[in-house]
């Protein structure tokens, strides 16, 4: 969702800067994860890593854009998919149910995204 505010909000010319990062990053974290995940998980974890934190590089004019409400949203979404990532690397192969409340945290956080996107960004275009 960030991608869409960067590249809408400010600066077009880093806001794709921003947005081939962030869709390079996508990509390569997926083709290290089909082709083995197990021997790339550190790269596929690092290019997640990339793509959740990009928006530090502008985090204050995508404030700006979003206002209150979407910030709050934006950061929330992060938070939520930060937690359920670090408790899947610390408890996956411990406990199964850890898998389980790791897609619960993403679907928070995809839900926080959506709500992002449709109240904040849609009703600008």
């Amino acid at each position: 969702p960030v991608t869409l505010v960067t590249i809408r909000s400010f600066d077009p010319a880093m806001g794709w800067v921003i947005f081939g990062v962030v869709w390079a990053a996508a990509i390569l974290g997926s083709v290290f994860t089909a082709i083995d995940f197990h021997k790339y998980r550190v790269l596929s974890y690092s290019c997640y890593f990339i793509m959740g934190w990009s928006v530090l590089v502008r985090i204050v004019p995508v404030m700006r854009a979003l206002g209150r409400g979407g910030s709050v949203l934006l950061l929330s979404g992060g938070l939520f998919y930060m937690i359920g990532a670090v408790l899947y690397a610390i408890g996956a192969n411990k406990k199964p149910s850890v898998h389980g409340i790791f897609h619960i945290f993403c679907l928070a956080g995809s839900l926080c995204h959506y709500l992002m996107v449709l109240f904040y960004i849609m009703p600008v275009t």
